[in-house]
Order: structure tokens, then sequence, then C-alpha cells
């Protein structure tokens, strides 16, 4: 994560991964490492986007707020065509999937996006 300057998104970007990797040790666990596998890539068709995001914002060394639109607003598309570029790859090329691991870990750590940095905006006050 030391590419990203952006200390919230570098922090969101932690947690998303060990929570990834939290549920998908638990899972491997209680229900095996198939299921696991599944959690898993859930999780990381999060995590992995979010990271591109990251890095495109961080890379953005401009004071115009037209051009940090612009950055904003590429680094979002460039994250929706990855997500579902992977969610593809997940489902088409992984025969042992389980659906339910995949979109139970991928909301999951959507979700952890906005309590981290609800949480870190709580903590700076």
């Amino acid at each position: 994560m030391f590419w990203i300057t952006n200390k919230p998104l570098s922090i969101v970007l932690k947690v998303q991964f060990v929570v990834t990797f939290i549920i998908a040790s638990g899972i491997w666990v209680v229900l095996g490492r198939y299921v696991a596998m599944s959690a898993l890539m859930g999780g990381l068709i999060c995590a992995v986007p979010s990271y591109l995001f990251a890095l495109m914002v961080s890379r953005h060394r401009g004071y115009v707020a037209g051009d940090a639109i612009r950055v904003v607003l590429r680094a979002e598309a460039i994250k929706i065509i990855t997500t579902l570029l992977l969610f593809w790859a997940v489902f088409k090329f992984y025969e042992n999937v389980n659906a339910i691991a995949v979109m139970v870990t991928f909301m999951l750590v959507v979700l952890t996006h906005s309590f981290v940095l609800l949480i870190s905006e709580e903590i700076k006050k």
C-alpha cells in the first residue's frame, strides 16, 4: 500500500484486505477450502479494483478541480470495469465456485469501506 499517498484510502484498503482474509480463513475452518477460495475471490473482487482506484487517485498532482474530477471519474470507471471483469472471470473459470460465498464476502468487504471511513472520521473528532 506504500504507493497510496491518500491516508484514508490506504486505511480502507488495508482493512478490506484484512477482512477478506479473515472471512476466507474462518470459512476454510467451517466449510472447507473450495468455499473459502470462493470467499477469498469475492473479497478480492472488491479490494483489487479499490486498490487500482486508489493508485490512480494518488498519482494525481494537480490543483484544478476539473482535473481532479476527471481523474476520479476515470478511476471509478476503471474500478467498475475491473470489478465486472473479475466477477466474469471467477464465474467463468473457477469450476468449484460457491456463488453465495463470493457474493456475501464481496458485500461485506464493500461495507467495510463505509464503516472504516465513518470510524476514521470519528477518531479525528
